[in-house]
């Protein structure tokens, strides 16, 4: 329990550092973006092949079948219950679709890339890339009919191909072709000296945008979403994601990857995509806020309990 704690802390500090940068101006909304472009097009491209191309957790072939499809099916099940519960706490259409799509995603990069790095490794992070395929593919098909009501978006599928996503499918590619014997080693050197930069600026970036939505009177009025939201994704989901590993039992690495998914708050880009869409994103936004600060006490917890029902460790 330790350990992960002490894995926990630099993440939360990273978040907590991004949010007192915005608080005290030094951080501005204008830098947001030029930021995330920088770790979207260049940092996380880098860091996806960087622990990718070496992989021999990838050698297995059913692991690119597997964790993809399984992450799919958890988001499409996590986004359908938590729509159902939205209607259960009797929220309206609008704020029921906003609602179930944030709580039935899970946070699977900023947050999750770090933890899953320090407590399991490399090799676990390159299953993450893997199964966040499947995450990205439901949150663009099954997450934005759900949020915008079943209408057809222009270009939602594309938006599936990010840097990001190329880069995973580019490093699955290369290391299914050997590339950790055959890419040299400078360039693989690149690869984890320019992502070594991605995860911190994320974080930071994660904590500035958590302190532009946060406020106690929000959370007061929407106490009823926030109880929902957290029993749902702190909860709730945390014990269904190990039941799933439990079932699916090997690789090591994917049982990993769903025992470090199982913790995870929810998203940000269902907050940003109920904007975007023009769907009340109050509901989002109480989500977020509320599972990310419980995920203070479960990330740990929930790890603990994963490793050890699972793993004995």
């Amino acid at each position: 329990m330790l350990a992960i704690l002490a894995s926990v802390v630099p993440v939360f500090a990273a978040v907590a550092g991004g949010a007192f940068m915005r608080w005290m101006g030094w951080l501005n909304r204008e830098a947001d973006e030029s930021l995330l472009r920088l770790g979207i097009n260049l940092l996380f491209p880098a860091f996806i092949l960087g622990s990718i191309i070496d992989s021999e957790a990838l050698n297995r072939k059913d692991v690119l079948i597997i964790a993809p499809v399984t992450a799919f099916l958890l988001v499409t099940g996590g986004i359908t219950l938590a729509r159902w519960v939205g209607r259960w706490i009797r929220l309206n259409d609008e704020d029921s679709r906003s609602f179930g799509f944030a709580a039935g995603m899970f946070n699977y990069g900023f947050i999750a890339i770090p933890l899953a790095f320090s407590v399991f490794g490399k090799e676990t992070v390159g299953i993450l890339f893997v199964f966040n395929l499947g995450v990205e593919m439901a949150m663009w098909s099954v997450g934005v009919r759900t949020l915008t009501g079943g209408a057809p978006q222009p270009g939602a599928w594309k938006k599936m191909f990010s840097p990001p996503v190329l880069a995973i499918i580019l490093g699955v590619v290369i290391n299914q072709l050997g590339g950790g014997e055959w890419v040299p080693a400078p360039l693989m050197r690149s690869f984890e000296f320019l992502g070594a930069a991605a995860i911190p600026i994320a974080l930071i970036i994660t904590g500035a945008v958590l302190a532009d939505v946060t406020s106690r009177e929000t959370l007061k009025k929407g106490l009823h979403v926030v109880v929902a939201a957290v029993g749902l994704r702190n909860v709730l989901f945390p014990a269904l994601f190990l039941l799933v590993a439990a079932w699916l039992a090997q690789p090591v690495e994917l049982q990993n990857v769903l025992i470090t998914q199982s913790a995870m708050p929810a998203a940000m880009a269902p907050l940003m995509l109920a904007r975007f869409y023009r769907i009340n994103p109050v509901p989002a936004m109480l989500v977020v806020v509320a599972t990310s600060l419980a995920s203070v006490i479960t990330i740990p917890l929930w790890i603990t309990v994963g490793r050890w029902l699972l793993q004995g460790a």
